[in-house]
Parts: structure tokens; C-alpha cells; sequence
């Protein structure tokens, strides 16, 4: 199963916790998770543009 983290358009809340807007999202099942809730909590984000950083996180 492949994971994909969305960043939503629009103020959307955890099906879960009901935390929200939610900045970065999981759908599991079809339901939007928070990634704390998912079990993704612990991850950083890192945008695109940075290259000397993508290449330290390696």
C-alpha cells in the first residue's frame, strides 16, 4: 500500500481526532487522517527548491 500526504485546498478536519485545518493530510479508506493519526506525526516535511538540504537528508 502506497502512502500519499496531500495538502488540502481547503480547511479540513481529522475524521479521527477532529483536529483541524489540517495543513497535510492521509486518506485512509477514503477518510481524511491527520498525520499524527496515521502514525506519520514524527516526519518532516521538506519542500522542493533546497537542493543542498535534500541531498544532507539522504
Amino acid at each position: 500500500m502506497n502512502l500519499v500526504v496531500f495538502e488540502p485546498l481547503k480547511g479540513i478536519s481529522c475524521a479521527e481526532c477532529r483536529k483541524g485545518p489540517l495543513p497535510h493530510l492521509v486518506r485512509v479508506s477514503g477518510v481524511p487522517r491527520c498525520l499524527d493519526c496515521s502514525q506519520l506525526g514524527h516526519l518532516v516535511y521538506l519542500p522542493r527548491g533546497d537542493a543542498a538540504l535534500t541531498r544532507r537528508a539522504r
